[in-house]
């Protein structure tokens, strides 16, 4: 398998790859450095994100609520992320794949 686009990447971290496109995307990033960094970034953006949606609250909200909001904000992130990324290449003027 050819490295994924960083599209592909956002939808394999996102969860939206049928069983078997997750799984030979997982098996890609186990033996690729570059996909595993790109896809930890990833991840991390996904962190910062949730850290900052709870740094904005003024008062202390319960944690099944606070759960709750943050599973919801968190799926629209990564919902308006794959609107945003759709098909677009990484790189102006390539196919979208990192290289190799």
């Amino acid at each position: 398998m050819k490295c994924p686009t960083r599209n592909e990447l956002v939808r394999h971290l996102d969860e939206v790859l049928d069983d078997e496109q997750q799984a030979e995307m997982a098996k890609h990033i186990a033996g690729c450095d570059r996909c595993r960094s790109l896809l930890a970034r990833l991840s991390r953006e996904d962190e910062a994100f949730i850290e900052c949606f709870r740094e904005s609250f003024e008062t202390p909200i319960r944690d099944a609520d606070e759960e709750r909001i943050v599973t919801s904000l968190l799926t629209l992130h990564r919902m308006r992320r794959s609107e945003r990324t759709r098909d677009i290449p990484s790189r102006e003027g390539d196919d979208g794949r990192e290289p190799e």
